[in-house]
């Protein structure tokens, strides 16, 4: 009798590297999520000193063209202005992390409740991870004080 695709010899091997390779994959995927929430950090950092063209330089053109329609440095302004500092963030979902081939840059989206020094806010954060810093590809709030 050969050893075909049947055997429990390499049944046994396919069920180990596939296992092996999701957990890889696993690790892989929370340290791109855990880039994606050290990017949110020093987004709020950034807000709060007033660095604005730092926070549009690392931005996709139209990241926050859904909030306002305002240019990205007079909509960080306004958001500040209204809003305040940021003094506590807390993740409200778990960050979803695109399926891509490695080496490839990815979408992960993390979904934020932020305590601001005028009031709560939900933030929707993508950002693509794959070169040397986190890129901010589209960003929505939605806050009371903004209305």
């Amino acid at each position: 009798m050969s050893a075909g695709p049947r055997s429990p010899f390499r049944l046994a091997l396919v069920l180990i590297a596939t296992s092996a390779c999701r957990r890889v994959e696993s690790q892989n995927a929370d340290k791109l999520a855990g880039s994606a929430m050290t990017a949110v950090t020093s987004f709020h950092a950034q807000l709060a000193q007033g660095r604005y063209a730092d926070l549009c330089k690392n931005a996709e053109r139209y990241a926050f063209s859904g909030s306002t329609g305002l240019a990205c440095s007079e909509f960080l302004a306004y958001l500040h202005d209204k809003l305040g500092d940021a003094i506590e963030t807390m993740r409200t979902d778990r960050p979803h992390v695109e399926d891509r081939p490695a080496g490839a840059s990815v979408r992960v989206e993390v979904h934020y409740a932020t305590r601001y020094e005028r009031g709560l806010a939900l933030e929707y954060f993508g950002w693509r991870i794959g070169g040397t810093q986190p890129i901010l590809i589209s960003y929505r709030i939605d806050a009371n004080a903004l209305k």
